[in-house]
C-alpha cells in the first residue's frame, strides 16, 4: 500500500437538526504502512519535520539529517533494510517509526534505525495521549511483516516509546541514566550551585595547575570540515583509550561508525548549527589537550564523545573543558547540557538531573522469545562479565586486536 494514499475523513452526520439526537463520535481511522526508508525521508520531509518539532527532547538520533547519513553507511549493506513505519489518522501522518530489519539465520529482527551511533531511540508521534492506539497500529504492521523480535536500546523513562511498551516487552538489563546540566536558568553558577564544596575546590586546582603549563582557551569549530577534522583526532585519542582500559564499545569495532560520523560533521557541523555537530576543545599554551564532540539539536547539546590527551591526563583537563563549554552553552541559547548514557563517576560531578533509561526486547513470535530469552537474557550477559573478569592486561591486547579488526 503506498504512502501516499490516505483514507476518507470520518463521515459527518447528514443532519444538523438540532431535535435529533447527537450522532455517536466516529474513532479516528488509522492507516499503518511499511516504506522504504530512503523514500519516506524525501516524500514525508515536512511531515517529518513537523513531528520532530512536537516531540520532546532527545531526538537528534530520529531527524532526516542524521537518519539520511547512517543510511548511506549501514543501510547500503544488503543484509540490512532500512524501512519506516508511517502511521496516519484519517490520512494525515501522525506517527513515524523508523527502523533497521535484519535477519540471523531465521530469526528475523528490527531496531530503531541508526544504531549503533544513536544513543536514544523513540517513535516520533504527533500526541502522547494517542500514542498508545497510534503504536498499536504501528507494531502489528511490523508483525504482519513477519519480525520476530524488536530490540530497543537506550530507551528514555520520558520518551514516547516508553509510555506505549506493549505487555510483552522484556526489560534487558539493568537500568542506567543519562545525567544532564540544566541550563535554563542561563547562568552557570546558579545551575551548579548544589554543587559540594570539596568538589569546586577540586575543580579551582584543575584549572591553577593547567594555568601553569600556558594559556588556557576555548576554541569551537567554526564549520564542517574543521569539525570533522577534530573529530577524527578525538576518535584517535579514545580508540587508545578503550585499548589502554580494556573496554571494548560496539561502535568503534565497525568502520562505519567512524565514516558516519565524519560525514554528518562534515555536513552539518560548526559553531552555529541548531541542528548538527558541534566540536570544541581546550588548547593550552595553543596545544589542543581535551576535545568535546556533541550533537545540537535546537536548545539541547548531547555529548556524543570526550577524549584528552593522556599525558594531560593528571591535570583533569576534560572537566576544565566542560566547564568552559557550559559557559558557551548559555551564551548561544543552549538550556540543557545532556550527558547522554551511561552513568559514570565523572559526570556525576557536573549533573543537575538524569534521565533513567533502558533496553528492551519486544518478542513478536516464539522464534523471538526464545531468542531473547536465551541469547540477549542468558548468554551475553555471562559473555561479558566473563570478559570483565580477564586481567586488564589481557583485555587490553584483546581490544586492540577487535579495534584493529
Amino acid at each position: 500500500m503506498s504512502t501516499a494514499q490516505s483514507l476518507e475523513r470520518v463521515v459527518k452526520s447528514e443532519s444538523e437538526d438540532q431535535a435529533e439526537p447527537p450522532a455517536p463520535t466516529t474513532a479516528p481511522a488509522l492507516d499503518a504502512t511499511i516504506v522504504e526508508g530512503a523514500a519516506a525521508l524525501l516524500s514525508l520531509t515536512s511531515d517529518w519535520q513537523r513531528l520532530i518539532d512536537a516531540s520532546p527532547r532527545g531526538r537528534i538520533f530520529q531527524t532526516p539529517q542524521h537518519l539520511a547519513i547512517w543510511a548511506e553507511h549501514f543501510a547500503s549493506d544488503p543484509k540490512v533494510g532500512f524501512k519506516c513505519v508511517v502511521v496516519r489518522r484519517n490520512g494525515k501522518v501522525a506517527l513515524i517509526w523508523p527502523l533497521a530489519f535484519w535477519k540471523i539465520g531465521p530469526l528475523r529482527l528490527a531496531q530503531t534505525a541508526g544504531a549503533p551511533i544513536a544513543q536514544y531511540e523513540d517513535i516520533l508521534v504527533e500526541h502522547n495521549d494517542e500514542a498508545t492506539s497510534l503504536f498499536a497500529a504501528a507494531l502489528a504492521e511490523v508483525e504482519r511483516a513477519g519480525i520476530d523480535l524488536i530490540l530497543m536500546e537506550r530507551v528514555r523513562a520520558d520518551s514516547a516509546l516508553a509510555s506505549v511498551l506493549p505487555p510483552q516487552t522484556v526489560a534487558l538489563g539493568e537500568e542506567d541514566g543519562a545525567p544532564f546540566v540544566d541550563l535554563t536558568s542561563g547562568d552557570v553558577e546558579t545551575a551548579l550551585a548544589g554543587r559540594k564544596g570539596k568538589v569546586k575546590r577540586h575543580q579551582r586546582r584543575r584549572i591553577a595547575a593547567l594555568t601553569e603549563e600556558g594559556e588556557l582557551r576555548l576554541e569551537v569549530a567554526p564549520d564542517g570540515p574543521t569539525t570533522r577534522q577534530w573529530l577524527r583526532e578525538a576518535t584517535e585519542m579514545k580508540r587508545a583509550w578503550l585499548t589502554e582500559k580494556g573496554f571494548l564499545s560496539r561502535a568503534f569495532l565497525d568502520e562505519r561508525t567512524n565514516q558516519c560520523l565524519e560525514a554528518f560533521a562534515e555536513r552539518h557541523g560548526g559553531a552555529g548549527v541548531k541542528t548538527g555537530m558541534t566540536a570544541s576543545r581546550l588548547t593550552v599554551g595553543g596545544r589542543p589537550v581535551a576535545t568535546e564532540i556533541a550533537y545540537r539539536l535546537g536548545s539541547d547539546y548531547l555529548l556524543f564523545l570526550g577524549a584528552f590527551a593522556p599525558e594531560y591526563g593528571r591535570f583533569g583537563p576534560g572537566n576544565v573543558l566542560t566547564e568552559m563549554v557550559l559557559r558557551w552553552c548559555v551564551q548561544n541559547g543552549i538550556t540543557r547540557y545532556d550527558m547522554l548514557p551511561p552513568r559514570y563517576r565523572n559526570k556525576h560531578e557536573w549533573e543537575t538531573g538524569e534521565v533513567v533509561v533502558h533496553d528492551f526486547g519486544v518478542p513478536l513470535s516464539r522464534r523471538g522469545r526464545f531468542y531473547l530469552r536465551a541469547v540477549l537474557g542468558y548468554g551475553k550477559p555471562r559473555l561479558k562479565r566473563l570478559y570483565y573478569a580477564l586481567p586488564l592486561p589481557v583485555r587490553s591486547r584483546l581490544a586492540n586486536l577487535m579495534l584493529r579488526l
